[in-house]
């Protein structure tokens, strides 16, 4: 799954840049409306959404 990542004030930002479905463990992180997207702060390495991230990275 190929995503840019955005560093902007603190935060990073992902975006899907591919055609590809989304993995299931990231279908919460996307909204199916116009809603906000969800913002995480801290350190990523210890995030669990950086599990997921190698994850998908090593497969």
């Amino acid at each position: 799954m190929k995503y840019i990542r955005f560093y902007l004030y603190g935060y990073i930002l992902y975006i899907k840049a591919e055609q590809a479905e989304t993995p299931k463990e990231w279908a919460h992180f996307i909204p199916n409306d116009d809603s906000l997207i969800v913002v995480s702060r801290g350190k990523f390495e210890n995030s669990k959404e950086f599990g997921v991230i190698k994850k998908v990275i090593e497969t």
